[in-house]
């Protein structure tokens, strides 16, 4: 989970506590627990968790439980945080991390709207679950988890891809829900599985080089963005991502950058994969990996960059997921 998205969570429970509160009077408070799996594949329960409360007169629920588990085994295999209300799943997140205190981004995946986060801090033996969580997190637009980093000045390439060749949709979503995003500017177009993802941000932003539409997805812990800006000639795929690796590497918001997987592809599509630490105001340190992907449009017309940032741990995990996201992508 970014830095980012747990500071939106926490703010956003301020401004819904009350609706929160009100829940838990009313009745209709989901239950939750650790259960084996994924989001995207939820298996049995492992544990089950205390119930969503209102604590000490405060607006937000709060679900703290100590469960037989280590933190290590729960974390080594596939585990993932649910919220259910007896129909189904209302809002889950993937657990994974590699310390002995781990944030999990606990996600709407249902118009109910339930969301939070959760902590998971290594006792011994055990695991203790702490979860915060209140309603009306799944429809709050946010910004990427960090923007893409500001375009290189003069005879540096802009940072925004250019569209290569045309993939095809392979239907990520089963029947009934699917989305689809097109970019207002350039045309492109996004067909994902809006069961799966959850749409963040949509807007189009001024820049010295045109218009830039910036589309962005979460799923847990997951952020993709897409940026398209307008294509400037001689702008390959390749030198496009070499643009954004050193952006990152120059990045003063970034305490150190190695690359994951070096720059490869063509002229026309190109990617480049980097793990980067990041240190909040508050000295808090955290670990990103991101995967860059770079195209340039057939005709020329647009530069798009995606960005698919995750935790280092889950990285090669998560690897088929932006593959099948990425399937959905097209040009015109």
């Amino acid at each position: 989970m970014s830095v980012r998205r747990f500071i939106l969570l926490v703010c956003l429970a301020v401004p819904f506590g009350s609706v929160a509160a009100r829940a838990a009077q009313d009745g209709g408070v989901p239950a939750a627990a650790v259960v084996a799996g994924t989001c995207a594949a939820p298996g049995d329960p492992v544990a089950a968790l205390h119930d969503l409360v209102v604590r000490d007169g405060g607006e937000v629920l709060v679900s703290l439980t100590t469960i037989d588990l280590a933190l290590a085994d729960l974390l080594g295999e596939d585990h993932a945080i649910v919220l259910s209300d007896g129909g189904g799943v209302v809002a889950c997140g993937d657990a994974d991390g590699d310390a002995d205190d781990v944030y999990i981004g606990v996600a709407a995946s249902s118009d109910d709207g339930w969301g939070g986060v959760a902590w998971l801090h290594a006792r011994d033996e055990r695991t203790q679950v702490s979860l915060f969580v209140t309603r009306g997190l799944a429809g709050a637009a946010a910004s990427p988890t960090e923007e893409p980093p500001l375009p290189p000045e003069d005879d540096t390439p802009t940072p925004g891809a250019r569209a290569t060749s045309t993939p095809r949709p392979t239907g990520t979503g089963t029947a009934g829900t699917e989305a689809t995003y097109t970019s207002p500017t350039f045309g492109y177009s996004l067909v994902y599985d809006a069961k799966y993802w959850r749409p963040i941000a949509e807007e189009t932003i001024p820049s010295g080089a045109g218009p830039r539409d910036v589309f962005s997805l979460a799923h847990g812990y997951i952020d993709v963005d897409f940026v398209g800006d307008t294509g400037q000639e001689g702008v390959t795929a390749r030198r496009l991502c070499d643009a954004w690796r050193g952006q990152y590497e120059t990045n003063p918001g970034n305490d150190t950058v190695t690359v994951r997987e070096d720059t490869t592809g063509d002229d026309e599509q190109a990617s480049v994969a980097l793990d980067y630490t990041f240190t909040t105001d508050q000295g808090s340190t955290y670990t990103f990996a991101v995967w860059i992907g770079c195209y340039r449009a057939p005709d020329d017309s647009v530069n798009l960059s995606v960005f698919f940032r995750t935790t280092p741990a889950s990285y090669a995990r998560q690897a088929p997921v932006r593959e099948a996201l990425l399937a959905g992508l097209t040009f015109p």
